[in-house]
């Protein structure tokens, strides 16, 4: 299976994370838990792709602070003060004025204080819109690493966690068999287990491939 590269579980940070590894987040994860970089690094990916996941479970593991883009002001510089890690979400939501202040001088503290400082955006950093002219040249200077769509076999296993998670009970072959048919993207997998937890509920029956079926009819428009 895919979702089982370089000898990781599928929830390697424990279970309460959340975090599934497969080909399409592998590269990201391996090098946000490295421990040997230092300075900053930028995880990009589509909605729904778990960067926030990510985020919490890593801030968890480094003890780091975690933070929204749309909260970096001067007051909440001050949590960073003295911390040897930190997480930025939401970098697609960053404001302009002094939230960008704020987030370069948290770039050059993380570089010249051998730190660590791990950015999410949802949109790629080259087109985000950066006011701040030496930002704009030291974002453009920091490592990206792609969270990619889902390939099917990382969409079958996220199917059967996201079912797990409303306690819907969905069978491996039912996953696989949704997984070839769908759109391989996170959000319409988001969708697909809604539409049959809803149709569950409705009608009282279980998850089969004729349930399945109609979910999919939502899904696909």
């Amino acid at each position: 299976m895919s979702a089982m590269q370089w000898n990781l579980p599928l929830t390697p940070l424990g279970a309460e994370s959340g975090l599934l590894i497969g080909v399409p987040n592998q590269e990201a994860v391996k090098a946000a838990f490295d421990p040997s970089w230092n300075g900053a690094m930028i995880a990009e990916g589509p909605n729904k792709s778990g960067k926030s996941t990510l985020a919490r479970a890593w801030c968890a593991r480094e003890r780091a602070i975690c933070l929204s883009a749309t909260a970096l002001d001067l007051e909440n510089l001050d949590r960073f003060a003295g911390a040897r890690a930190g997480s930025v979400d939401n970098l697609d939501a960053l404001p302009s004025g002094e939230a960008q202040e704020v987030l370069f001088h948290l770039l050059n503290a993380a570089a010249n204080a051998q730190g660590r400082l791990l950015l999410f955006s949802g949109s790629p950093v080259r087109s985000l819109q950066v006011a701040l002219p030496d930002l704009r040249t030291r974002l453009a200077s920091t490592p990206v690493y792609r969270l990619a769509q889902p390939d099917e076999d990382f969409l079958a296993n996220l199917l059967m966690h996201l079912a797990e998670a409303r306690q819907l009970a969905l069978s491996h072959p039912v996953a696989v068999l949704a997984a070839a048919r769908m759109p391989r993207t996170y959000e319409a997998a988001f969708n697909l287990i809604e539409g049959m937890d809803r149709l569950s509920l409705e009608t009282g029956r279980a998850v089969t491939r004729e349930l399945l079926a109609q979910a999919l009819d939502g899904v696909l428009g």
